[in-house]
């Protein structure tokens, strides 16, 4: 099987439509509701920690960046975050998170019981170590979409970030997939090599096409799938490899990418919410299905999904959940942008 080693270009600040894409999309997965719309502002602030240490010259883990800011996201709700946890010091935008939401109802043990649970542990979960390792709820994926913009073209690195900010929270292989499956929808989705005269319907199915080059052979017969004890190592390297050992055990998520891309025949039966959900906003980008499965996320998620494809689009927008604080993550987030593409001008 040929080595599939790099996605489309991510957007940036040179892309005239950046800023409004970057808004809009993050201001749509800010939607759901505002105890778990907390969880994208997390994202966007640990990727604006490693961006602006990079344009500084310094490295930083990419993961635990976003998990050192879970922990504000739990501070807010006013979880009992473990007495062993590396607490950050307070920051602006969770005061700004509560200036906009002084009371947060439905509570986020209400809505995702294991994502409450989850992010107050002191240790950081890992895709191939994890307290939760049957959470397949659906509540991760909008807080994935900040991913799409992310600067990082390899589709092994990206990925394989995606499954490990997945597994902060959840564990099962579907939503490790199902993870991985939606923030390379969105750049796919993104990227100005789909047709610009194809209709949407079309965009999302060739993006859907495209993400199936990711996954293990229809047949099933594929020698450098990892197995066993070296699929769970695999779980936390970075390369093509260990992304077709994710996809492989991941039969439900394989299945939804593989009907949209016109290999029909996957179970829909007893599909985890996290499927689910996925399912739902690939069909209602695509026009051909209703919205089912998690309405707390799926609808949000098509809508995200749409606005990808649609880029550079115009319309009215719901109204975020946070929307001082979304317009401060925003602003950081795109400022340490403009920075490092002045200082990587060939990007």
């Amino acid at each position: 099987m040929p080595d599939i080693a790099s996605l489309p270009s991510s957007l940036t600040p040179l892309d005239p439509a950046y800023e409004d894409t970057v808004r809009r999309l993050t201001t749509i997965a800010t939607t759901v509701a505002p105890a778990l719309s907390i969880g994208a502002l997390a994202a966007l602030e640990g990727m604006s920690d490693v961006v602006e240490w990079a344009s500084h010259g310094q490295s930083a883990d990419e993961t635990a960046s976003i998990w050192l800011q879970n922990f504000r996201w739990a501070r807010i709700l006013g979880l009992t975050i473990s007495d062993d946890a590396p607490v950050p010091p307070r920051t602006g935008w969770e005061d700004l998170v509560l200036d906009d939401q002084p009371r947060f109802s439905p509570r986020l043990s209400e809505i995702d019981p294991v994502s409450a649970e989850a992010l107050v542990l002191g240790h950081m979960q890992y895709p191939a170590r994890h307290a939760f390792p049957e959470a397949s709820s659906a509540a991760f994926l909008p807080r994935l979409t900040p991913l799409a913009f992310y600067p990082q073209n390899s589709a092994p690195h990206l990925g394989q970030l995606a499954a490990n900010i997945t597994s902060l929270t959840h564990g099962s292989p579907e939503a490790l997939a199902s993870g991985i499956a939606w923030v390379f929808l969105l750049r796919y989705c993104l990227s100005p090599e789909l047709s610009e005269d194809s209709s949407d319907t079309e965009r999302v199915l060739d993006a859907c096409r495209k993400v199936t080059g990711f996954l293990p052979p229809l047949d099933g017969n594929d020698t450098e799938v990892p197995q066993g004890l070296r699929a769970q190592y695999a779980a936390t390297g970075s390369s093509s490899r260990s992304l077709r050992g994710i996809f492989s055990s991941a039969p439900l998520t394989t299945g939804v990418l593989r009907d949209y891309a016109g290999h029909p025949g996957a179970s829909s039966v007893d599909r985890p919410e996290c499927v689910e959900a996925l399912a739902s906003a690939i069909g209602s980008a695509a026009g051909s299905s209703s919205q089912h499965g998690s309405i707390r996320v799926s609808s949000h998620l098509g809508l995200v999904l749409r606005e990808a494809i649609r880029l550079g689009s115009t319309g009215d927008l719901p109204a975020p959940a946070l929307p001082r604080a979304l317009e401060s993550c925003l602003e950081r987030w795109i400022g340490a942008m403009h920075a490092w593409v002045r200082l990587v001008p060939s990007r």
